[in-house]
């Protein structure tokens, strides 16, 4: 849920190849652990721009909702469903 969190702020995500493929929804890495802190740390330095240049954070929401995370509809698909329920369906 975090690594979801953080692209929906827009931010870069970078986790171990032992995390679920699903929690790519925008800019994600997935690396071995096996590689050692300096290689991960590399890659961290790598996914942030130098300092001073402003990065498109807002475009973390849209890909949020295009990765099926966005509440509203979640909300009405779960409504449905549970009125299907109701109904006996």
């Amino acid at each position: 849920m975090v690594g979801v969190e953080s692209q929906c702020a827009g931010l870069p995500l970078i986790c171990s190849d032992r995390v679920p493929q699903e929690v790519s929804i925008g800019d994600c890495s997935f690396l071995p652990l096996e590689l050692g802190a300096g290689n991960w740390a590399q890659r961290v330095r790598d996914a942030f721009p130098p300092a001073g240049v402003e990065t498109p954070r807002a475009q973390g929401v849209e890909q949020a909702r295009s990765g099926g995370f966005d509440v509203t509809a979640q909300a009405g698909a779960l409504s449905q469903r549970y009125l299907s329920l109701a109904r006996g369906e």
